[in-house]
């Protein structure tokens, strides 16, 4: 089996602390609930993070694949961890 749940991130961004929004895809073998994933969605987005450190935050926490894709300073950035 094969899960993809699909979200919008929002977080602080540690340079300018402007907002920053993510596309993320989390991939799992397992059933994640989608409360699980708001909840460590909700403990992470009103931190000041990069977007590399939130998408490794978030596939620890969840033990999945997470896919992380934002735009900085008019490039492009996809994460992918693990």
């Amino acid at each position: 089996m094969q899960n993809k749940y699909t979200l919008r991130v929002v977080a602080l961004c540690p340079k300018d602390h402007g907002l920053d929004v993510y596309d993320c895809e989390v991939t799992s073998a397992q059933l994640i609930e989608c409360e699980r994933i708001n909840e460590v969605v909700s403990k992470l987005k009103d931190q000041k993070i990069f977007q590399e450190d939130l998408t490794d935050k978030m596939a620890r926490e969840l033990g999945a694949t997470v896919r992380t894709v934002g735009w900085h300073s008019n490039i492009k950035v996809e994460v992918v961890c693990p």
